[in-house]
């Protein structure tokens, strides 16, 4: 399976968490139904195979479709690590060389800095909450989540540019 393919090659620190464990475990079963209705469906006739059909049509909509977006929205979310990650390693240099200079427009500078500390919060926050969404098998507010998340941090890194912007221009 892709998604399996694709799971092992998440961050190791990602691969301890329980989601992570789950996802692994609902593939595993996925795979193993598949392979039980193989066997199954030999030597069925016709009306037994219509019946199996629909079950198994059934167990697609109910089963493997919510265990496959759980999957999809977990290696989003997971992908989404290495943003936060370094959002948060940008804010901490800024916020070493801002408060280092004593600068004249200060007062810009200081609302620039609150302004991408502030939107990195909330993209720490969201993040979290979807972590918190795929351990509880919530897909679906996993993704909302994660989006959020995405959306404050490029928030973030418009103050970033702004902050980069005002720096240069009292540089000159």
């Amino acid at each position: 399976c892709l998604r399996v393919e694709a799971l092992g090659h998440v961050p190791d620190k990602i691969k301890t968490g329980e989601a992570y464990r789950k996802i692994l475990e609902s593939l595993a079963e996925t795979y193993q139904y598949y392979e039980n209705k193989k066997v199954d469906i030999q030597g069925l006739g016709v009306w037994n195979l219509k019946a199996t059909s629909r079950e198994i049509a059934l167990w697609r909509k109910e089963t493997y479709l919510p265990t496959i977006t759980w999957a999809d929205n977990f290696l989003i979310w997971a992908d989404n690590q290495q943003f936060i990650e370094r959002a948060s390693e940008r804010l901490a240099q800024v916020n070493s060389v801002s408060f280092s200079l004593k600068l004249v427009n200060q007062d810009e500078v200081d609302g620039l800095f609150d302004k991408a500390e502030n939107s990195f919060k909330i993209a720490s926050s969201e993040n979290d909450e979807a972590r918190n969404a795929l351990n509880q098998k919530r897909p679906l507010g996993a993704l909302v989540h994660t989006q959020a998340s995405l959306k404050a941090l490029a928030e973030t890194y418009d103050a970033f540019f702004a902050l980069q912007q005002a720096l240069q221009n009292i540089a000159r």
